[in-house]
């Protein structure tokens, strides 16, 4: 299963199915110059499209994939209590966040925790962005 599969699937089982949030801290990354993409696809299996006007093209390498993003807000001086939450779907099964950020991910797609009661020291994270997915939530990428 592929990232924009794995986003679907999250998409579905643990939102509402229209929208997902996405939040993302400003890396301050620019994009890399020359690897541009004009098309995406839903699925390896799905016809390849134009990028929508109005969404900007993406970067990436080889086999990369992108967010469907239809909206970004700005998000000055805001935090998030990751210790509130978990990634669901990882090799190991369900984790606590901070423990799964703690590895060499990074990032990760998740969702509150099932019990809120478990107590948990707070663990701030800054939240940069934060920009809301539709259907088809994520897109392979496409030369």
């Amino acid at each position: 299963m592929g990232h924009p599969d794995k986003v679907r699937h999250l998409a579905h089982r643990y939102g509402d199915g229209e929208t997902l949030v996405v939040l993302m801290p400003d890396t301050g990354k620019s994009s890399p110059i020359g690897q541009s993409f004009d098309h995406c696809q839903a699925s390896p299996t799905s016809p390849v499209q134009l990028i929508p006007e109005g969404m900007s093209p993406v970067t990436g390498g080889t086999g990369s994939w992108a967010f469907w993003i239809t909206s970004i807000d700005w998000l000055p001086d805001s935090a998030i209590d990751v210790s509130r939450y978990a990634a669901p779907d990882t090799p190991k099964g369900i984790q606590h966040l901070p423990r799964y950020l703690r590895g060499s991910h990074g990032r990760a797609c998740a969702s509150r925790m099932e019990d809120p009661t478990t107590s948990h020291s707070p663990d701030l994270r800054t939240v940069d962005v934060a920009g809301t997915l539709k259907d088809p939530f994520a897109v392979f990428l496409v030369r």
